[in-house]
């Protein structure tokens, strides 16, 4: 296997990309969201005046994905809570404030953040065991995904990038609220066609998160015409910003100007941050110099020292204060001013490190491709009857004894009636028949529940199907 890059890997033939049709500019995108409308106005290589656009309106918060918030609320999972943390271990020794000299981020350091990968999944057991589980797992779809990389386009060996996103686990949410075995966030996903609600989430489907996948690697490489760098695109921000420069300055995009483009923005938040050497604080009521120290992570005498203060009890509320700036300090700020940075320091080499170790044989083994069909499933009974409130409905609980239902439940689907409710007035009266679920398909076709849930990750466990078709 091998993709072409920065590292050696046997190169792959790939035809030349068609040029991206102009799609209608969408608002409030986040990073990955960005990406779609930003690279359909980009063209073959990054255009000026459609980048600007983008740059210009959703430049700020396209490289803050943490302020992206998950539309559909679901606690993180364990093995994402562990892949998060080991890319931030992995981001560390960069992005070391007091390491003397500046940030170097060229291909050299991407080579050793690449082998620093194949030693962590090598002699970790836990990430060991992940990725030759995932190796194993991804083969029961392995033909339809690379079917569909294939007709996209893209290199059928990136069907492997779902290891270093999820370790290949359909029902992985990240901490950001990025879900399924590639990563999508609920807007990205959406522009990716992709349908996210709370009993139906594609993102969590094999098959139709590898095809938002191939879209929208197809994009990046439209715009970058380089793997690497639309491996970059796909797990971290901060391209469009490059290809908008690289535009303005005329010069040739490359992976390794992308690198040198991140260096010099990581070099000018430690020069800044390394500069600062102190910070006024207004003392408030009930405050002791000590207690201050303690939280600004000083010592009492070097905060007594910088103030000319002789006798500690001898401070007042609303006095404002020198506080010098610990190392402890400085670092926490740095951390958190090049926080966006952790994926672009990791990706791609974290992804070639992983198709390696599998070319290296670590993981050898993989299940057999799985056989299903296609159901059609008939449209559910409605979710709710309809009723006209009458002059004697005085509220909605009266209507609810009537029918027979929770007060909460109809309240919940007619908010607008709780104090407005007037004689015509329609009601939505939620269905007490049952709509049809996998449990239903499961006897139906006389197949384990467990089998279908395999099958369908996309749909929840005992929720109504919204899909017009099942796998069995």
């Amino acid at each position: 296997m091998g993709v072409e890059n920065n590292f050696g890997l046997r190169p792959v033939t790939h035809e030349k990309p068609k040029k991206i049709e102009h799609i209608k500019e969408e608002g409030g995108i986040t990073r990955r969201g960005f990406l779609k409308g930003m690279f359909a106005v980009a063209g073959a290589v990054a255009v000026g005046k459609g980048v600007d656009y983008f740059i210009n309106n959703f430049g700020d918060e396209a490289d803050k994905e943490e302020k992206e918030k998950s539309e559909i609320i679901e606690e993180p999972t364990e093995e994402q809570k562990e892949i998060e943390t080991q890319d931030s271990i992995s981001s560390q020794e960069i992005l070391n404030l007091e390491k003397e000299g500046p940030i170097e981020f060229n291909l050299k350091t991407v080579e050793a953040i690449k082998n620093n990968w194949k030693e962590k999944y090598r002699n970790n057991p836990k990430l060991r065991e992940s990725l030759i589980n995932a190796y194993e797992e991804i083969g029961c779809w392995q033909p339809y995904l690379e079917k569909i990389f294939a007709e996209k386009g893209v290199p059928k060996e990136f069907i492997f990038l779902a290891i270093p996103e999820s370790h290949w686990q359909p029902n992985a949410v990240s901490r950001s609220g990025a879900a399924g075995p590639y990563q999508f966030m609920p807007k990205t996903a959406k522009l990716y066609d992709l349908k996210v609600s709370v009993d139906y989430d594609e993102r969590k489907d094999p098959l139709a998160s590898a095809r938002a996948c191939a879209d929208l690697l197809s994009d990046l490489y439209k715009a970058t015409k380089d793997w690497s760098l639309a491996l970059s695109g796909y797990n971290g921000g901060f391209i469009w910003q490059y290809l908008k420069e690289s535009a303005q300055e005329k010069i040739k995009v490359s992976y390794e100007g992308f690198l040198k483009f991140i260096e010099n923005k990581l070099n000018a938040a430690k020069d800044d941050i390394k500069s600062m050497d102190s910070y006024t604080r207004k003392v408030q009521r009930g405050e002791t110099l000590e207690a201050i120290a303690a939280q600004s992570d000083v010592s009492a005498a070097e905060l007594a020292s910088c103030n000319k203060i002789s006798n500690y009890r001898n401070i007042k509320a609303g006095e404002i204060l020198i506080v010098p700036f610990s190392k402890k300090r400085k670092q926490a700020m740095f951390d958190k001013e090049v926080s966006g940075f952790s994926e672009n320091l990791n990706y791609p080499a974290k992804y070639y490190a992983i198709m390696e170790l599998i070319d290296e044989g670590l993981a050898k083994e993989q299940k057999d491709p799985i056989h299903f069909h296609i159901k059609e499933v008939k449209p559910s009974a409605p979710r709710y009857n309809v009723y006209t409130a009458k002059y004697f409905d005085k509220n909605l609980f009266r209507i609810a004894k009537k029918f027979k239902i929770d007060p909460k439940k109809l309240a919940e689907a007619n908010p607008e009636a709780i104090r407005n409710l007037k004689p015509g007035s329609t009601i939505k009266i939620p269905n007490k028949i049952s709509q049809i679920t996998l449990a239903d398909i499961a006897k139906e076709t006389n197949q384990p529940i467990s089998r279908l849930e395999f099958l369908n990750p996309a749909i929840k466990k005992n929720a109504p199907i919204a899909a017009k078709q099942v796998r069995v």
